[in-house]
């Protein structure tokens, strides 16, 4: 087994677990990505955007006062 490889892995979340996660409405959502304060949404499947598991905890532990 490539440990090394299924680490690099990262988890896509849909937009609606993203905003489930955050508690964010999708009107938050869009306003906070216009004003560029959320993580970089990637494309899926064609036209459904999602974020990757990563960049959200990143922007979890920069964007909290834990």
């Amino acid at each position: 087994m490539n440990t090394q490889k299924e680490a690099s892995i990262d988890r896509i979340l849909s937009r609606s677990e993203f905003r489930a996660l955050t508690g964010i409405s999708r009107t938050t959502e869009f306003r906070m990505k216009q004003a560029g304060t959320l993580p970089a949404a990637v494309v899926v499947a064609g036209r459904n955007l999602g974020y990757r598991l990563s960049d959200y905890e990143s922007w979890l532990k920069k964007n909290t006062n834990a």
